[in-house]
């Protein structure tokens, strides 16, 4: 599939997409600053160049041409950026699946705090934003720095939200390209402010116990 990522040049943006490549899609890293999102490319290929013998093809691109490139689309900014990002290129969103991997959460002397959205969550704001159903709410919990190591062995669920079952599935088949991830399907779109903030909740658990956790739903035979 072809997979971009708007505000891509971030940690997330680039674990993301470092793992869908090696899985051997074809990925677009988004940005206002095209030189940052060449840069983040580069990055990426660098790190795989010795673990796959032909490259997957890895582009950085304007915010803009990675919407008119991509199928699927990931938002991967801090919570505060989203709203401008997303106003701004609406008109080019209209038949990708656009995933929301934001957390609404500011800092307070270190402490990570949730931020009351008047959408009801992070995901439930591009919609209002972008009228499509094809709204999904995913990956918040997965750490970073896990996916940007492409040795890092990442354990635990992935809870999906969304209105569109078709295009929560198409999220759920790529899940499962990320060795030892599965994907758990979350229900509609309005469950999505839950994980977002327990999202928070294992930020305030890794800092206590200095660790990185992911969450794990247990009962679950076929996830």
């Amino acid at each position: 599939m072809r997979i971009g990522f708007l505000g891509g040049t971030g940690p997330e943006g680039k674990g993301l997409a470092l793992r869908f490549a090696m899985a051997g899609h074809e990925i677009y890293i988004g940005s206002r600053d095209i030189n940052k999102s060449q840069e983040a490319s580069s990055q990426i290929l660098k790190e795989l160049k010795p673990l796959m013998p032909i490259l997957p093809v890895i582009r950085g691109e304007s915010n803009e041409n990675t919407c008119r490139y991509s199928e699927v689309l990931f938002i991967t900014v801090p919570f505060n950026a989203q709203s401008e990002l997303v106003g701004g290129l609406k008109y080019l969103l209209a038949n990708q699946i656009i995933v929301s991997t934001v957390v609404p959460m500011i800092f307070k002397n270190g402490k990570p705090s949730t931020i009351a959205v008047e959408e009801g969550s992070a995901a439930e704001q591009i919609q209002k934003i972008i009228p499509t159903k094809k709204i999904i709410s995913a990956f918040h919990s997965v750490s970073a720095v896990e996916l940007l190591n492409p040795h890092s062995i990442i354990e635990g669920d992935v809870v999906i939200c969304g209105d569109d079952q078709k295009a929560k599935d198409v999220i759920i088949e790529l899940t499962k390209n990320i060795k030892d991830l599965r994907a758990i399907d979350g229900g509609d779109l309005d469950s999505s402010s839950i994980i977002e903030n327990i999202t928070v909740l294992l930020l305030t658990i890794n800092k206590k116990y200095k660790t990185r956790t992911n969450i794990q739903i247990k009962g679950i035979d076929n996830g």
